[in-house]
């Protein structure tokens, strides 16, 4: 069974103990940028400080307010239609959440082997549906014909967030947000071989790169990527990004050893303004800056469509999928979600050529899914 599969076999298994560990703080509001340009020309080398010129955009923010109430109330901003495509989305019932509202962290699809595995904190456990066939009568597996090898305690007060999988030296990096740390486990001992203490604050998702062999990791506070050596276990740099971004969400391209960031600046009741940065990743720079979309979370990328998925489910314009052009890296549409909330992680089935995202309206816990224009 080729990467994907095997990846998905330690995500199964590490989601559970992902999904038990409690919650930590979001991230905190972040300055405001003042202005972005919807394309910026990749710069030979870093520069610590650049400063975006104010450029004409269409994207609007929405800014904190001034009045003193604790939960401020987003006001959501009109769809721009040369931005936007509207599809048919399907709505895939979760039975286990029937009648509750989905707390929806991974969702996560074996390619080869038709299943999609969805980290569920409500059940405190791993929803697995057979997606073989492309409509919306999705079976949902067994859980007790899967086994649990093992669980590993990283040891944090809070919850172990995200993960990824390094084929290549058969490691799992493991952050936990809240404690800012990072674990390193070995995937055939199940083993813990390494800990980075004290990397900052709202770790986020750590993403192997099959070009270099290296790990990298946002973090939304610190405005920053991380850099691992998965081969000496070594922090190799930290870059920080010299335009306001809040990184959640990161995929990678290794064919250009390009990344997709999914910035949750913006987001509706906060300062600064939406966006998606494309990023160099051996560079540490970015080489593209996108006012169409942003304030979201989980990003993907298909080889197969040479394509990035953004879920972007703060969005001031709504809840949407952000769709982006693999090589070279640029803006093609957004697909809202309507009143289908919360689409803030996703799977791309190359199979049936669908995106799963998940619904969270109160008492609505379900998967939707839809067919992607071109």
């Amino acid at each position: 069974m080729r990467f994907e599969a095997g990846r998905l076999a330690i995500l199964a298994a590490g989601v559970i103990l992902i999904t038990s560990c409690g919650s930590a703080a979001g991230p905190s509001p972040s300055p405001t940028l003042a202005a972005i340009a919807t394309t910026v020309a990749p710069s030979a080398t870093p520069s610590p400080t650049p400063t975006p010129q104010p450029t004409p955009t269409t994207v609007g923010s929405a800014a904190a307010s001034t009045a003193p109430t604790p939960t401020p109330q987003p006001t959501l901003l009109p769809p721009i239609a040369e931005n936007t495509t509207v599809v048919t989305l399907t709505k895939i019932p979760i039975p286990p959440l029937s009648g509750k509202t989905a707390s929806i962290d991974l969702i996560v699809i074996d390619q080869e082997a038709h299943r999609l595995y969805v980290a569920d904190r409500i059940t405190n456990g791993v929803d697995v549906f057979d997606i073989t066939t492309k409509d919306g009568n999705v079976a949902i597996i067994d859980l007790t014909s899967l086994t649990l090898i093992t669980k590993v305690n990283t040891g944090g007060k809070g919850r172990a967030d995200e993960l990824d999988y390094d084929p290549k030296d058969n490691k799992i990096y493991v952050a936990n947000s809240g404690d800012g740390f990072v674990t390193v486990i070995d995937a055939t001992t199940n083993t813990i071989v390494h800990k980075f203490d004290n990397l900052g604050a709202a770790l986020e998702q750590p993403q192997y790169d099959s070009a270099d062999g290296l790990m990298y990791m946002t973090s939304s506070d610190q405005n920053a990527v991380f850099v691992f050596d998965p081969v000496k276990d070594v922090l190799v740099r930290k870059d920080v990004l010299a335009i306001l971004c809040s990184p959640q969400g990161i995929a990678i391209n290794p064919k250009t050893n390009q990344a997709l960031l999914g910035c949750n600046v913006g987001r509706a009741g906060s300062t600064g303004t939406s966006l998606t940065v494309a990023w160099d990743l051996a560079k540490g720079i970015f080489v593209g800056v996108f006012g169409q979309v942003g304030s979201g979370d989980s990003v993907t990328y298909s080889a197969k469509t040479d394509r990035f998925y953004f879920g972007a489910h703060n969005f001031p314009h709504g809840s949407s999928i952000g769709i982006f052009s693999g090589s070279p890296i640029a803006f093609l549409t957004n697909v809202p979600t309507g009143s289908f909330s919360g689409a803030k992680n996703l799977a791309y089935d190359e199979t049936n050529n669908l995106i799963y995202t998940q619904d969270a309206l109160p008492g609505e816990g379900a998967l939707i899914s839809f067919t992607p224009p071109k």
